[in-house]
């Protein structure tokens, strides 16, 4: 099935839609899940806010018949978050209240969309997937003695940055053959480690995994590290970061690009 996020279509106008429109769909028996409070920043950016609401039960004291009673009210946690449209670029803030995880409250998001019925119509799904930090794992790479193998994963496209040489054919074969997910694998006495690093990255951006058997010197033995490990996070002191959502905006971009391309320099 295409999925939103991959699909060469009109993508950015339906997932701008979607989020304008504050859908709400009972995700588990009791469970509402709302997106709400939408503001648009420019052509590319937008906030919204992501909760659920469920019926909570206190039980109170009523001084004036002195006795306990029980009521039932509901409760609303929500956290925030940041999208960049036309990189698919999604920031949530972390809500222990919520989820336990931010990527469970992603994955919340996920079927959320994935039930609203533009989606269906198009025959379309949401796929969400962390942005991987690729630094351990390159370091890995730039310092080990011998790289012997090279493991990517990939998934159907992402047609604005998907990496010409490596991603495109066997996006391309994926589509053809009607599958959502595979793997390349290239083994050799020392492989290229700017290829394989470029390789990796575009892998972490686009929220797949990648291996490699590397030595960390010529006499010790082969091991295999995994890309996949730690998601980027962004912290901030405030808790609230809507006070300048454009510079929070441009974080995020900055540190997608970071991902993608280069490490910045603070890095």
């Amino acid at each position: 099935m295409p999925t939103l996020f991959n699909q060469d279509v009109d993508r950015v106008k339906i997932l701008r839609e979607i989020i304008s429109e504050k859908p709400s769909a009972e995700l588990r028996k009791g469970y509402w899940w709302h997106i709400g409070n939408v503001k648009e920043f420019g052509k590319n950016g937008a906030y919204f806010a992501l909760g659920r609401t469920t019926k909570s039960i206190v039980e109170l004291y009523n001084p004036e018949t002195r006795d306990f009673v029980v009521d039932e009210h509901p409760e609303s946690p929500y956290t925030h978050a940041y999208i960049d449209f036309p990189l698919q670029v999604l920031a949530i803030g972390n809500k222990p209240r919520l989820a336990q995880y931010t990527k469970s409250i992603a994955e919340h998001l996920e079927k959320l969309l994935n039930q609203q019925k533009k989606l269906q119509y198009f025959n379309m799904s949401a796929d969400i997937a962390p942005l991987n930090d690729p630094r351990d794992f390159l370091t890995h790479l730039k310092e080990a003695a011998v790289v012997g193998n090279f493991t990517a994963e990939f998934t159907l496209p992402n047609p604005f940055d998907s990496e010409e040489d490596f991603e495109k054919p066997f996006q391309k074969f994926i589509n053809a053959s009607e599958g959502n997910k595979g793997k390349a694998s290239v083994s050799g006495p020392d492989l290229n480690r700017e290829v394989i690093e470029n390789i990796a990255r575009t892998c972490a951006a686009s929220g797949n995994d990648a291996s490699a058997r590397m030595k960390d010197t010529i006499k010790s033995r082969f091991r295999t590290r995994h890309l996949k490990g730690r998601a980027v996070t962004l912290d901030y002191d405030d808790e609230d970061p809507k006070e300048s959502p454009e510079s929070f905006l441009d974080d995020i971009r900055e540190t997608y690009k970071a991902v993608r391309t280069e490490q910045s320099e603070n890095d």
